[in-house]
């Protein structure tokens, strides 16, 4: 803190204490004041950039600093030579210098300062550089671009991007992330988008399914029940007794399992006999 008020003079070979500053001098009693008091003591310029960077994360692009601010990146050398941000060896992305927040804290302290009108319209820049950047990359990077949209009050976009985070945790069978992403669409979803409705479910589903979970599993169950009778889709009708016998089979209840799969299969011939030609009917 002493360095970066100017208290000490950290440039040349030697170090010097400027006695005069330290007048009145109060150290904060904790981490988070010393960090404020390290925000206050920069340039105007110097803290909007940092404070623009903390929008984009603790990791960051040059890039992306300028979409929210051109002039933002202009002041990346003094902040590293402060130390506040610390530039990689690395970049994600192609063409772009990555820089990271000396630390964890640091990040959320300086998130914290920025006003929230100041946050929806940064991160609604952020969000449309990582889509312009996830070429190729779009499942990687939907998470990411699910949040920035999110913040930004964007909530069309952050659910279909916190959709397509969780099925594509899904089929990589990364169940705890799959879930979190579902649980945050589903949050923000009006339950007016039916076919959305039934690929968040359809995601938790599968999981408790995989994960064993036979109460949860029941649940998604129900709920798909209500969403194919609501959209009359015989296919997911369909869907959900396979579901349901695969269950029955596995608690050995082999005699019921088999009553409901002639059952939806019985139910399921007229359509498929009427099916085009050409048609799948397997």
């Amino acid at each position: 803190m002493l360095v970066d008020t100017g208290v000490i003079q950290a440039a040349g070979e030697h170090w010097q204490v400027q006695a005069e500053r330290l007048q009145g001098l109060k150290v904060p009693a904790t981490l988070v004041g010393v960090l404020q008091g390290t925000l206050d003591a920069l340039e105007a310029p110097e803290r909007r950039s940092l404070q623009h960077a903390s929008v984009v994360g603790a990791q960051f692009w040059d890039e992306a600093l300028a979409a929210i601010d051109p002039q933002a990146p202009d002041h990346l050398p003094a902040l590293s030579q402060r130390e506040l941000t610390l530039l990689q060896a690395e970049s994600a992305f192609d063409g772009t210098r990555e820089f990271g927040f000396r630390h964890h804290l640091l990040h959320q302290v300086t998130y914290g300062t920025v006003l929230k009108p100041d946050k929806r319209e940064a991160h609604g820049h952020a969000a449309r550089w990582l889509q312009g950047r996830s070429q190729g990359r779009e499942d990687e990077l939907a998470s990411q671009i699910a949040g920035h949209f999110e913040r930004a009050g964007d909530t069309e976009q952050a659910i279909a991007y916190w959709l397509r985070a969780a099925e594509d945790a899904s089929r990589r069978e990364a169940n705890t992330a799959a879930l979190a992403h579902v649980d945050r669409g589903l949050a923000l979803d009006d339950g007016t988008d039916l076919p959305r409705q039934v690929r968040l479910h359809r995601v938790q589903c599968d999981v408790f399914k995989r994960a064993g979970d036979s109460a949860g599993h029941g649940r998604e169950l129900e709920i798909l029940e209500a969403l194919a009778d609501r959209t009359d889709d015989d296919v997911l009708r369909l869907s959900v007794a396979n579901d349901r016998v695969w269950r029955l089979f596995m608690e050995a209840r082999f005699a019921e399992a088999v009553e409901l799969a002639e059952e939806r299969l019985a139910r399921a011939e007229v359509p498929v006999r009427h099916a085009m030609p050409g048609a799948c009917t397997t």
